[in-house]
């Protein structure tokens, strides 16, 4: 019996540190889950901190665009009236020029 008695005690010792490896195997698996879960935090807000920058860019673009579209029409504009102006301008010209002409040929001479 001191033969089984051994080999039990043996057995159990084998046994107990097999099971403190596997404890020791879990405890450094559970470290490693909670180490990622901290990254995928921090991925998690990352990715918030983006999507709230790329939707604030998104929101720069197109008021940069419409400012561009608005731009593009006052400059439209812009050409328009200066043809508006020339013409004006020649209009004036020439309505000056025929008061002239009708100045000269209400001159009365004696």
């Amino acid at each position: 019996m001191d033969d089984t008695q051994s080999m039990m005690a043996a057995t159990a010792r084998h046994m107990n540190l097999r099971a403190q490896a596997h404890l020791t195997d879990i405890d450094g698996l559970v470290h490693r889950v909670l180490k990622l879960s901290t990254s995928n935090e921090t991925i998690l807000r990352s990715a918030k901190d983006f999507s709230s920058k790329d939707s604030q860019l998104n929101g720069t673009w197109q008021a940069l665009k419409s400012v561009r579209n608005s731009t593009v029409r006052m400059s439209e504009q812009q050409d328009r009236l200066q043809g508006v102006t020339e013409k004006v301008d020649a209009l004036i010209k020439s309505t000056a020029q025929i008061l002239e002409s009708n100045k000269q040929d209400d001159t009365i001479t004696v």
